[in-house]
């Protein structure tokens, strides 16, 4: 916007309102066509601005009606007294009212106001100036504190690499040591290698020496043992049978002191075997029990107390169990005899799973007792091979949680509430005749 335009900004705006406000007034007065596009703007814009200002330099009316506009406003009497105290500035009013001789007066004040105008500008472009020599001093002072900063990391390096590279040439030297003992290392493998190869064909031929003097001692104990065969041969023959006797003889001993040791046990089971059909039925995990009581009592040792009563026997004999008998070198009860037990094939061991759970875990809640003890039959069916079966009081106590996983070799059983654990594990030897062992504590 130039400078005269600015100098009577103030009687071009004052001139929008008057149009404005003459369209409301009673009776309305219509505004200049110039000006009706702008007067639904609540901030005046540069254009209409410039067209008030056509429409004043061309409508003498519309001029003289915004001129009484300023003499109202000043409350003064006639243009002359708007002129010497006008509050719109001095260059719009005499714009407005033009007295005579105002376009000399109104071009002196737009020459003053643009000669202030262009003073403020120098001034804004001087303050500009020494603005931008001050950024640029500092500018210049921070570049320099960043060259020494530069320098200073340079010189850092430098020395950085100058004692890489006198690590380098240590280096060089120490791989051209290593590299001459290499040399002479190998010089001396392959003279090692030479005189091997040397000993190695001095071997074979000592060797080849040895095979024929072996040869000949055989040749020569041959001779010497068909000499000697005939008085050997009788007093082999002698010896033999003398061996054969104390044998055979020990034996026979042997024997009779297992059967001695036997006799009252296969007697009991004969017995058994002959109760009459028409009694109450029997499982043979009684007869057995019957039958050890009967052994032990038969030898004076006291058995092993047990309270459960035996019904009267019944039925035809079953199919019967076989214990697996230890090795002689195995002692019974040992550590020893429990491993060679649980290697045998095809062997069931049943755990009574209360019993065991509150010697081994008694710190533990029910729930962490069964899983403790399942993953512990985990691992020793993993590390033998055997089937196991962990059998647990129907007690009602929430023991239903723990399941036989898929494919799991270990198998966890409850019984029923009146039903005890041993009660269950005598039932399920009585359903099978294959190897098993039974875990109580």
């Amino acid at each position: 916007m130039s400078v005269e335009l600015e100098l009577i900004r103030p009687a071009l705006e004052l001139a929008v309102e008057v149009a404005r406000s003459g369209c409301t007034a009673t009776p309305p007065v219509d505004p200049p066509r110039a000006l009706v596009p702008f007067l639904r703007f609540r901030r005046i814009p540069a254009k209409a601005l410039v067209a008030a200002r056509r429409v004043i330099d061309g409508d003498e009316e519309f001029r003289a009606r915004v001129a009484a506009e300023v003499v109202e406003a000043e409350g003064v009497e006639g243009v002359e007294g708007a002129v010497e105290s006008a509050v719109l500035g001095r260059a719009a009013v005499v714009y407005l009212t033009r007295p005579d001789g105002w376009e000399q007066e109104f071009g002196d004040l737009v020459e003053i106001a643009e000669r202030d105008h262009a003073i403020a500008s120098e001034t804004a472009a001087a303050v500009n100036r020494d603005r931008s020599a001050e950024r640029l001093g500092r500018q210049v002072e921070e570049l320099r504190r960043t060259l020494a900063d530069s320098e200073a990391s340079r010189h850092t390096e430098e020395q950085r690499a100058r004692s890489a590279l006198q690590r380098v040439d240590a280096m060089a030297q120490a791989l051209d040591g290593a590299e001459a003992s290499l040399n002479a290392a190998e010089a001396a493998r392959q003279r090692a290698v030479r005189e091997l190869k040397a000993t190695e064909r001095r071997l074979a031929e000592r060797i080849a020496e040895v095979k024929e003097l072996s040869a000949r001692v055989e040749e020569l104990e041959a001779e010497v043992l068909l000499q000697q065969g005939d008085a050997l041969a009788a007093d082999a023959v002698a010896s033999a049978v003398q061996a054969r006797q104390s044998s055979d003889a020990l034996l026979v001993e042997t024997l009779r002191e297992r059967w001695d040791a036997l006799a009252p046990a296969l007697g009991e089971i004969q017995r058994l075997l002959a109760v009459p059909p028409g009694d109450a039925a029997s499982t043979p995990a009684e007869l057995l029990k019957d039958a050890q009581t009967a052994r032990s009592s038969a030898g004076g040792a006291t058995g092993p107390g047990n309270s459960r009563s035996t019904a009267e026997h019944a039925g035809s004999a079953r199919a019967v169990r076989r214990a697996p008998r230890l090795p002689a070198r195995i002692a019974p009860g040992s550590a020893e005899a429990t491993r060679w037990l649980l290697s045998r094939p095809n062997l069931t061991v049943f755990v009574d799973g209360y019993n065991v759970t509150m010697l081994g875990w008694p710190e533990l809640n029910a729930t962490e007792q069964r899983s403790m003890l399942e993953r512990s039959a985990r691992r020793l069916q993993a590390r033998h091979g055997c089937r196991v079966v962990l059998v647990f009081d129907g007690d009602g106590e929430g023991g239903r949680d723990v399941r036989t996983a898929l494919g799991s070799p270990v198998r966890v059983m409850f019984t029923e509430a009146s039903v005890e654990a041993d009660d269950e594990i005598l039932r399920q030897l009585d359903l099978g005749t294959e190897p098993a062992v039974v875990v109580s504590n």
